[in-house]
């Protein structure tokens, strides 16, 4: 049976200003109501629930104030968690060492080789636009459209090897990382694309992709970034914390988070680093995870210790020295498909939307003091908002698509 912890409620993150430094941290273990303090993987619901993975003792949810945790006596078909996606309707989908498990919330469904997973050995899961599972194991890669299964191995074109990480770009491309001389292929649908980076024994082990499109790859060997065109590496030397990368993640402000087994290094994509170390405040320095809410919370799990929280108190980006946000009136949000924004200034304005992993989805050129903005069959969740006007001045917001 699943069981549930409580604690103390948490005081909601209000907006403040970019220059401000304030931070905070919070780590919470097994005393806690965490299933272990291995954590291996986290997820974020619509929600705003947060679902962590543990390496031998199921799944724990976190509402912000109890732990409810789930095992296979729930349902999963492991307690061994690798990874956790959550599709557009709100399912969890849980990798296990002994197969996949979908929850809705009421009823749990797993799958294995015997449904034509291509291995029961789950190492990273990623879900598109349509809502296609792309699965990575240790015997190549499955792709599930909730009726039939598809795998994929070197034979079809993809990389060698274990595939270890998958994140799919802002055109649909699929991008798999292997732990074969650090082979990462490209999948458009019909045509793989390889690339092997640095060296032979190299291991890709995780991918982020920016708002620039750029590709960040997380490897034992430091991360290497790939404009389309240039690849370009980063290290110990550089100012990166250590050269064994478990996790990135990428914030509404384009920087890079950086999990490695000696703490998070983050990295601005030009010069400036910050490193996060367990002297610092973090649960251990061994990070498996880097996950970043619509908050721009952002979440760390680690091999042993359990979660940290960190709370920059970055949430709305200010510029121009404003004493605070330039914040956009937009109704009605929460929204279906389209929205009406009220735009404070006549003229010409460069509007992106970002999703919360910061990738920008939508771009628009308009001149008027109103826009009716469509956001068609976008996933359901929480999207921000970026108005610049030509004389400078940037408006902010943030949009719910139900």
């Amino acid at each position: 049976m699943k069981t549930t912890y409580t604690l103390l409620a948490l005081l909601g993150l209000m907006f403040a200003q970019l220059q401000s430094h304030a931070q905070k941290l919070t780590t919470y273990s097994a005393r806690h109501g965490l299933a272990d303090g291995g954590v291996t993987s986290i997820a974020v619901d619509l929600q705003g629930n947060k679902w962590f993975g543990t390496f031998w003792y199921g799944v724990s949810k976190f509402d912000g104030t109890k732990f409810t945790n789930y095992t296979t006596n729930d349902g999963l078909v492991s307690n061994s968690i690798t990874s956790i996606a959550i599709d557009s309707q709100g399912n969890k989908w849980f990798g296990t060492d002994l197969g996949l498990t979908k929850f809705d919330g009421n009823k749990w469904i797993s799958y294995t080789t015997i449904d034509g997973l291509a291995s029961n050995m789950v190492k990273c899961i990623a879900i598109d636009a349509q809502g296609i599972k792309w699965v990575g194991t240790v015997f190549g890669l499955s792709k599930f459209d909730d009726k039939t299964w598809t795998n994929f191995t070197s034979k079809d074109g993809l990389v060698k090897g274990v595939i270890q990480s998958i994140a799919i770009d802002l055109n649909g491309n699929l991008w798999c990382g292997s732990n074969y001389e650090g082979g990462v292929s490209k999948f458009d649908g019909i045509i793989w694309t390889n690339y092997y980076i640095q060296d032979q024994f190299n291991s890709v082990r995780s991918i982020a992709i920016d708002v620039e499109g750029h590709k960040w790859f997380g490897t034992k060997r430091g991360i290497s970034k790939f404009d389309g065109n240039k690849w370009t590496s980063y290290s110990t030397i550089d100012g990166l914390l250590d050269n064994d990368v478990s996790a990135i993640a990428v914030d509404p402000l384009g920087n890079k988070w950086i999990g490695t087994e000696n703490g998070i290094s983050k990295f601005d994509g030009t010069t400036r680093w910050t490193s996060y170390r367990y002297k610092d405040g973090l649960a251990d320095n061994d990070v498996t995870s880097v996950v970043i809410d619509s908050q721009g919370i952002k979440w760390f799990g680690f091999d042993g210790g359990g979660v940290s929280k960190l709370e920059e108190g970055n949430i709305a980006i200010v510029e121009n020295n404003s004493p605070k946000p330039l914040l956009l009136s937009i109704s009605p949000n929460p929204f279906l498909q389209s929205t009406q924004i009220s735009l404070p200034e006549q003229g010409t304005y460069n509007i992106q939307v970002l999703n919360i992993q910061g990738q920008v989805i939508k771009t628009i050129e308009h001149e008027s003091e109103n826009l009716e903005l469509n956001l068609g069959n976008a996933p359901k969740g929480m999207y921000h908002l970026k108005a610049t006007h030509t004389n400078g001045n940037t408006y902010y917001g943030k949009l719910m698509v139900e």
